[in-house]
């Protein structure tokens, strides 16, 4: 299981795509990967371009087709619970 290591430092963990859209959808493994960022146990490190391919998926794919709202929404939530690299 990963924890905080100690005195604030945390695991940092970089995630696919496919983690990130597997986490909305389903509660398998990239769900519990996810929810661990949220609960500040571990760190989310993400880029925008990751962003930016998830938001296209979301939208564009026909068995997710989300729309931009909720996209703006997801990718929020994602950046205010993750380190953003370049």
């Amino acid at each position: 299981m990963c924890t905080n290591i100690g005195k604030g430092d945390f695991i940092r963990i970089v995630v696919d795509t496919n983690i990130l859209i597997s986490s909305i959808f389903w509660r398998g493994n990239p769900y519990r990967i996810l929810k661990k960022c949220f609960e500040k146990k571990v760190k989310l490190v993400i880029s925008k371009e990751i962003l930016d391919e998830v938001g296209r998926i979301l939208i564009r794919e026909k068995k997710f087709r989300l729309n931009k709202d909720d996209v703006l929404l997801y990718t929020e939530i994602l950046l205010n619970n993750s380190e953003l690299v370049n």
